[in-house]
């Protein structure tokens, strides 16, 4: 199941990365949430299950040598999932300025009937 998880993750990166349409990307990103969160909760009852049969010793002594590296594994590829969902919202932040920006320069300098100008060049 923690390898289910660390494909789940793999492709969630893979997806922010190659991220090409939006309704598709919402959908897609959608689907592997749910998934993640369905295997997540399988895995969580498992683990509760296999600490009341085998003890919490013998769990931990499989967690630290089966699963820790998986654990680790899949940390890493969230933290560059978001290290990329966070690059994307500063680039749609500057965007958005540099359109605000452009638009007030057309409606200062633009001969709109429903705008007036609102900045001023000396020369003018």
């Amino acid at each position: 199941m923690y390898r289910q998880l660390h494909r789940i993750s793999g492709e969630q990166k893979a997806l922010i990365e190659d991220m090409l349409d939006a309704e598709t990307f919402a959908d897609r990103f959608g689907e592997l949430v749910l998934e993640w969160n369905n295997v997540q909760s399988a895995v969580m009852q498992l683990e509760d299950r296999l600490r009341r049969e085998v003890g919490m010793e013998t769990f931990n002594k499989s967690f630290e040598s089966e699963i820790l590296p998986i654990a680790r594994q899949i940390h890493a590829t969230m933290v560059q999932a978001e290290e990329r969902i966070k690059q994307g919202i500063a680039r749609t932040g500057v965007s958005i300025h540099n359109l605000q920006h452009y638009r007030n320069a057309r409606h200062a300098y633009a001969e709109y009937e429903d705008y007036q100008a609102i900045f001023f060049d000396e020369k003018k």
